[in-house]
């Protein structure tokens, strides 16, 4: 009755520009977290713990109520709802994986019904466009400053980070300590992978909206190609440059030798340079190395992961269960996520990955 009412003052106009800001609005993280007692450890209120209501969620709630909700059938979350209501038997903080649990089947909902209704694929595309538009300037500020900006941007989802700050991805530029792009991400890695996703829309919404090339519509390449310079991701890096733009962009063979001639030309004088580079990174055997004797090496964290993981089906986890660290060291405080700042449900990963809160 609830859709049926709205549905009537729900022009296409309107479903369409509701689309827009949630596709826009996808890669930010502006909310309203709630507090209870399971989201606090050893006093510390840990925001992924929290129940949240999004600003994105009020936008789908309201794009869904404009549709006939009918045309959403539970047929279609059938394969989602078994590993849910698993992923909720075994977890440690059932409060924060309902949550979440809610925010999977809302996005889902949204998506399914993209499907079953005439969209336009030109607000697709101009909402995605905008939005890398908008990270990729975000980016670029935030490597040029060394540090986040604040301000709105804070509420958005932009972390205070700076180049100072401990346990920051950080990189060199011309043997210079650079800040490795954030925008409005957890990590730039996470940036990097949403804009290689968003790019490779962006290439199949145009192909639908206006088959005929433009000087404009190399936009998005160059966007994504600045943000995944700027996060200095390697397999974002070896994605676009070693398969999306050859493969996806090149048409025939001969282009496409030359562009891997040069391509390899180009990574010879960037790794002999440094030029760009993350030689400060530690390398894999010496962060497993720091990653054992970490315990011992501060007594008073110990891991609170319950045991209970061991009882799980292959694709259950439990919900995320974290402990503070009281003081970083170089070096040693990220090291300590995987053991202490995790585990994670990788269904939720792979949602937070592609830009949703």
């Amino acid at each position: 009755m609830i859709a049926a009412y709205f549905s009537r003052f729900a022009p296409r106009k309107l479903s369409n520009l509701l689309v827009g800001l949630i596709i826009f609005f996808s890669a930010t993280q502006l909310g309203f977290h709630f507090w209870p007692s399971s989201t606090l450890v050893y006093g510390i209120r840990i925001d992924y713990l929290s129940p949240t209501l999004y600003f994105l969620d009020l936008l789908i709630i309201g794009d869904l109520l404009f549709l006939k909700l009918e045309n959403l059938s539970i047929y279609d979350l059938r394969l989602v709802l078994p590993l849910l209501l698993t992923n909720l038997l075994f977890s440690a903080n059932p409060l924060s994986t309902l949550s979440w649990s809610l925010h999977l089947v809302l996005y889902l909902s949204f998506i399914f019904t993209l499907f079953s209704r005439p969209a336009h694929a030109g607000i697709l595309h101009l909402a995605l466009f905008l939005s890398l538009f908008f990270q990729t300037i975000l980016a670029l500020a935030q490597v040029a400053l060394g540090h986040s900006l604040g301000g709105l941007m804070y509420y958005l989802g932009e972390r205070t980070i700076s180049v100072g700050s401990p346990s920051i991805a950080l990189a060199t530029f011309f043997g210079s300590v650079a800040l490795r792009a954030y925008a409005t991400f957890s990590h730039p890695n996470v940036l990097a992978g949403w804009a290689l996703v968003s790019l490779l829309i962006l290439l199949r919404l145009r192909k639908v909206s206006s088959p005929a090339r433009s000087p404009y519509s190399y936009l998005p390449l160059i966007f994504t190609t600045i943000l995944v310079s700027l996060t200095q991701s390697r397999s974002a890096a070896l994605v676009l440059f070693g398969f999306v733009i050859p493969f996806a962009l090149l048409r025939s063979w001969r282009p496409r030798l030359l562009y891997f001639v040069l391509l390899l030309t180009t990574s010879y004088s960037l790794l002999t340079t440094s030029v760009l580079s993350r030689t400060i990174d530690p390398p894999l055997s010496e962060r497993l190395d720091l990653q054992r004797i970490f315990p011992s090496l501060v007594p008073v964290l110990k891991p609170v992961s319950p045991p209970i993981q061991s009882l799980c089906p292959i694709f259950v986890y439990s919900s995320p269960t974290t402990i503070p660290l009281p003081f970083f060291c170089p070096g040693l405080a990220y090291l300590a996520f995987w053991q202490f700042y995790t585990p994670c449900d990788p269904i939720f990963f792979i949602i937070h990955y592609f830009c949703f809160p």
